[in-house]
């Protein structure tokens, strides 16, 4: 399961690669505003690391702050503090 892990996020990130913070908070569904590229590296990154959590909480600590949104709501963030949260 790791290794799958390691490539999505490798392949993500060769993804996300040269883009401007601009167009990583682009909506680019007119029907679904929190559809974006930062929104989708956010949701990942939420995804791994709640699962990861819930499956390990000893491991973690036990304690994980539930972000109700799922993580596809992104504060005004630069793409590579994205990156650097998701990496």
């Amino acid at each position: 399961m790791t290794g799958w892990l390691d490539w999505q996020r490798a392949t993500v990130l060769r993804k996300v690669h040269g883009l401007a913070d601009e167009q990583a908070h682009q909506s680019l569904l007119p029907t679904s505003p929190l559809m974006t590229v930062a929104g989708v590296l956010s949701h990942l990154r939420w995804t791994e690391r709640g699962w990861f959590t819930a499956s390990f909480s000893s491991a973690a600590g036990g304690h994980m702050k539930r972000d109700l949104s799922g993580g596809w709501q992104v504060p005004p963030s630069s793409l590579s503090a994205l990156v650097e949260q998701y990496a």
